[in-house]
C-alpha cells in the first residue's frame, strides 16, 4: 500500500497539546494524512505495540477457528502472560484475543509458531508486511516486543500499520473489546472449559467517549506507549505515543486536538462519478468522468470555509476511450493556493462510432 498523500497544511494551525512523549503521531484514519507529530520518524522500541502485527499477519494467513497446539516455546515467554501450558489446544481466535486484549507475550510466540511453523519465519512475514504497507522504518525480531537489539518501530509506521489492521473487521472487534474469555479446547470432545477471563489494557476503552483501538505496550526502555484510535460521527481519528509518562492522557488530549480542531472537507471517493462530459465520434454521446482516489483533506477549522474543489476536465474528448483514461483532475485549493489533487478518469469505455453511422449522421 502506498503511503498516503502529503499534503501542504494551511495556515492558522491550532496550538499543540501539551504531551509527555519522546515520540508522537495524530493521523486521520481515512486518509492517513498527519494532523500532528513529534518525532513522528525517529526509530524506538514499540514495546507490545508489536503485536498490532503479529495479528495482522495471523488474520491474512489462517482461519480463526483453526485449533493450535501450544509447544514448550510459548509458556516460556516472559512478561505479560495468560498461562498458557505446554499441550493445551486452543482456537487460533482467542489466542489473538489473548495477545491483544491482555497483552499476552506466550499467545504471539504461540501464533508465531503455528503460522510460521518458527517464530523467526513468522517475524518475517512481519517485517514483509512492514515493507509492503509503507513502513520503511520498522524493523521486528519477535512476535510481541519484548527487548532485542534492533527491534524498532516509529511512531508514524505504528500508525500506518493500525490505520490498515483496523479495517480488518475482526481485528477491529478484539481491540474495541474491553473484555474476552480465553478456553482450552479439551481433546477427546473438542468443549472448551475453564476460562480465563481477559480485560484489556487499554483504559481508554472506559475512559474516552468513541475509543475503540488499539494495543498498549510498556518495556524499561521503551516506556509506556500506546496506539489508540477512537470513533466519532463515523470520523476515526488514530493517536500514537511512545515513551510516554502518561499514555492514556496523551492520546486523549491528541484526539482531542484532532476533533475538536480540525475537519475533513473536499469528500470525493473513489469511483464517485464527478462529472458527465460530452465526446464526440463515440456510441455514446456522453461519458461518465469518476474520481480515480479519495480527495479528502483535514484542516483547521478556520480554514474549512475557504476550501474549494476545482473540476478540471478536457471538454473536447473523442472516441475510442479506454474505461480508465484520465480526462482531467480534481483539485482542492485554499485562496487559490493548491493544497491536493487527483486524477479524474472515464468509468467506462466509449467505442469509435462505424464509418456508415457517421455518414447517416
Amino acid at each position: 500500500m502506498a503511503e498516503p498523500a502529503v499534503s501542504e497544511q494551511p495556515a492558522l494551525v491550532p496550538p499543540a497539546p501539551r504531551l509527555t512523549v519522546e515520540a508522537a503521531v495524530l493521523i486521520e484514519g481515512s486518509s492517513g494524512q498527519i494532523i500532528f507529530e513529534r518525532n513522528a520518524y525517529q526509530a524506538r522500541p514499540p514495546a507490545s505495540t508489536t503485536k498490532i502485527m503479529t495479528a495482522l499477519i495471523a488474520l491474512e494467513r489462517a482461519n480463526l477457528n483453526d485449533l493450535v497446539t501450544i509447544g514448550p516455546r510459548a509458556p516460556r515467554a516472559g512478561g505479560s502472560t495468560i498461562g498458557l501450558r505446554s499441550g493445551q489446544v486452543y482456537p487460533l481466535g482467542e489466542l489473538l484475543e489473548g495477545a491483544l486484549i491482555p497483552s499476552g507475550n506466550d499467545a504471539c510466540v504461540a501464533i508465531g509458531e503455528y503460522i510460521g511453523e518458527n517464530e523467526s519465519h513468522f517475524v518475517q512475514l512481519m517485517n514483509q508486511k512492514a515493507i509492503s504497507l509503507g513502513a520503511r522504518n520498522t524493523y521486528f525480531r519477535n512476535t510481541n516486543g519484548m527487548p532485542a537489539k534492533g527491534h524498532y518501530s516509529t511512531a508514524y509506521d505504528l500508525a500506518l500499520i493500525a490505520r490498515y489492521a483496523l479495517r480488518n473487521s475482526e481485528f477491529a472487534r478484539i481491540v474495541s473489546s474491553q473484555y474476552a474469555t480465553v478456553s482450552p479446547v479439551e481433546d477427546s470432545t473438542s468443549v472448551q472449559k475453564n476460562g480465563l477471563s481477559i480485560k484489556n489494557t487499554n483504559a481508554l476503552l472506559w475512559s474516552y467517549p468513541g475509543a475503540d483501538g488499539v494495543k498498549t505496550g510498556t518495556t524499561q526502555n521503551a516506556g509506556q506507549c500506546l496506539v489508540a484510535s477512537a470513533t466519532r460521527n463515523g470520523r476515526q481519528l488514530i493517536a500514537v505515543v511512545l515513551k510516554s509518562h502518561d499514555r492514556f492522557g496523551d492520546c486523549a488530549r491528541l484526539l482531542d486536538y484532532g476533533f475538536q480542531n480540525f475537519v475533513r472537507v473536499g469528500l470525493i471517493n473513489p469511483g464517485e462519478t464527478v462529472a458527465i462530459v460530452p465526446i464526440e465520434k463515440g456510441n455514446s454521446s456522453t461519458v461518465e468522468v469518476v474520481a480515480q482516489e479519495q480527495l479528502e483533506l483535514t484542516v483547521p477549522n478556520q480554514q474549512a470555509g475557504q476550501i474549494e474543489i476545482v473540476i478540471n476536465v478536457d471538454e473536447h474528448l473523442r472516441a475510442p476511450l479506454q474505461a480508465g483514461t484520465k480526462v482531467g483532475e480534481a483539485i482542492l485549493t485554499c485562496e487559490g493556493k493548491q493544497l491536493q489533487k487527483v486524477p479524474l478518469v472515464t468509468s467506462q469505455a466509449v467505442m469509435k462510432n462505424a464509418p456508415w453511422w457517421e455518414f447517416w449522421q
